[in-house]
């Protein structure tokens, strides 16, 4: 699974530029990835249903990834076009 992550990162940080604002910007994409499939994950495992859990996944991913977006504006401006 890190092995996969950590590939996963790389591409996104190539594709982003390969700078270190790239690196930085693909390593935050990854976790917040990582950390939403895991509540997603622990919520299915805990009995709740996958409707449920699909709703308020999509309101977390939204919520996350708009943060995220705010936080990187270089990778996220008309000038990274």
């Amino acid at each position: 699974m890190y092995a996969f992550q950590e590939r996963s990162e790389a591409a996104l940080a190539k594709a982003l530029g390969g700078d270190l604002d790239a690196r930085l910007a693909a390593g935050q994409i990854v976790a917040v990835q990582r950390i939403l499939a895991l509540e997603n994950w622990r919520r299915v495992a805990g009995g709740e249903s996958v409707e449920e859990v699909k709703r308020d996944a999509v309101t977390a991913a939204e919520r996350a990834f708009g943060a995220l977006e705010a936080g990187l504006p270089r990778l996220t401006s008309d000038e990274a076009e």
